[in-house]
């Protein structure tokens, strides 16, 4: 029932979550709230001491204060100030620099990298590499001493140990709109990273004397392993308040539908000693220092609530399900975690005994730019087979090639590793307009929670009872 579905991503993207960023009360209530659904739908509780919450406590970084930028001269004192989301952003992700920084602006082109291999295509916003790799001899550089301005797609090249801080390129119309939270912060000097649009890029690099236009051009005149500078330009002072807390409260919320395939003694197979895992993570973006709130409709209050909605239909259909089905809203997704079964099957006595069969996670599902459900990298090809017959049955159509709400963001392996088969399942195109304000309510497609929460019931419901798929 789409409209159920709606209901509850209205109800998580309201106000009073605060955008469900992990470790504010706003997702501590996000997680009750979930665990209330799952009790009124029917579910038995899998969490802690009988509840349906299994708590744990993480370190997190969280912005203090609204981000910098401004123009200094000799003595510090601001020239000009460039205005947050205006001007400039944050630069966040798994491994994103923060701190202060003051130094003269330098515009850097860097040619193709010497290892072929290499020269891999990294979302800008989710991985840094911070090998002791030196490819373009930056390290013995004065480049410490200055703010460097370079595109987009150069950025994860450089060893950033060799800059003080770094303005990022963005040709994204939506870049200064887009929030990314920190995963793990860097932890050597301060390197403040910003994302600038091209004109403000152009706007600084005219104080070297360099157009970001010439700048581009001699980039195509570069060798293998070289690069080129522009001289110094104004002097820049970056800061980025970041505050790590140890303690940051988080939550798994965790039910259950008991198998039935032990009693039934089903080819004299304990079937309820399997289970299938269907999981979605739950937090969100939170508000930003100027008190815009990011809703989270499509990444990934519709997860949760198509997650929600087909626990319902398992519990109250007549196909009784089997083998054991856990359903699993988890915090974590926003931090560049991914899902870990360990700690979904260990808070409950007795869980840890169970055999994780498959493992469904959805995300992305009420919105996208294609119209075909995205069954994501990684998937098992067995799943594969099973989400594209069902999704046949259904009228839907399927693609291995589409674009999930992360596409191209790196995430770190969960806890424990992940040996079950897995699935990964979004609408394709997903990843438009999230990470913005505007993934709101007003996003979601009823008619693709439909369709993506059909074709997932009926793979489900084949998965919980049949051995042979």
């Amino acid at each position: 029932d789409a409209e159920r579905a709606m209901a509850d991503i209205a109800a998580l993207t309201a106000p009073a979550f605060e955008g469900r960023e992990t470790g504010t009360a706003g997702a501590a209530e996000a997680a009750r709230y979930i665990a209330d659904e799952m009790e009124a739908i029917g579910l038995f509780p899998a969490g802690e001491s009988g509840a349906y919450l299994k708590t744990n406590f993480m370190p997190r970084y969280h912005l203090t204060g609204t981000p910098t930028m401004a123009i200094v001269d000799e003595a510090g004192q601001v020239t000009k100030s460039f205005p947050y989301r205006e001007a400039f952003v944050e630069r966040g992700g798994v491994l994103a620099l923060h701190g202060e920084f003051e130094g003269p602006i330098v515009g850097l082109a860097t040619g193709p990298v010497p290892d072929a291999e290499a020269e891999i295509m990294v979302n800008a916003y989710s991985y840094i590499s911070y090998k002791s790799d030196d490819v373009y001899g930056l390290l013995g550089t004065d480049l410490r001493e200055h703010v460097i301005i370079i595109r987009e797609e150069e950025f994860w090249r450089v060893n950033l140990q060799a800059a003080g801080g770094v303005l990022v390129v963005s040709e994204d119309p939506h870049a200064l709109d887009k929030r990314y939270l920190f995963g793990n912060t860097y932890r050597g000097p301060d390197c403040p990273t910003m994302v600038i649009p091209p004109e403000v890029a152009d706007d600084l690099l005219a104080t070297t004397n360099v157009s970001l236009a010439q700048l581009d051009a001699q980039r195509e005149t570069l060798g293998v392993g070289e690069y080129i500078r522009t001289g110094p330009g104004a002097r820049l002072h970056l800061n980025i308040p970041v505050a790590e807390r140890l303690d940051d409260e988080e939550h798994y919320v965790i039910g259950f539908i008991p198998g039935a395939g032990a009693a039934m003694g089903d080819l004299g197979q304990a079937l309820d000693n399997q289970v299938i895992l269907i999981g979605a993570y739950y937090d969100g973006l939170g508000v930003d220092p100027t008190g815009t709130l990011y809703p989270g409709a499509n990444d990934n209050a519709s997860g949760v609530a198509t997650m929600l909605e087909i626990a319902r239909v398992l519990q109250s259909g007549q196909y009784t399900p089997k083998k054991t089905v856990v359903f699993v809203a988890w915090a974590g997704g926003e931090r560049y975690d991914s899902l870990s079964v360990t700690q979904a099957m260990s808070a409950k006595l007795g869980f840890s005994s169970l055999t994780v069969e498959a493992v469904i996670e959805l995300s992305g599902v009420g919105a996208g730019a294609g119209e075909s459900i995205a069954l994501g990298q990684g998937s098992s090809y067995r799943l594969l087979q099973l989400f594209q017959d069902a999704a046949g049955r259904m009228g839907a159509t399927t693609t291995t090639r589409g674009r999930g709400p992360h596409h191209g963001m790196f995430s770190r392996a969960s806890y424990g590793g992940r040996s079950e088969l897995a699935i990964y399942l979004s609408r394709d195109g997903a990843d438009h307009l999230v990470h913005t304000p505007m993934d709101n309510l007003n996003l979601i497609d009823p008619a693709s929670l439909q369709e993506i929460g059909e074709t997932s019931t009926l793979a489900i419901t084949v998965l919980s009872r049949e051995t042979e798929y």
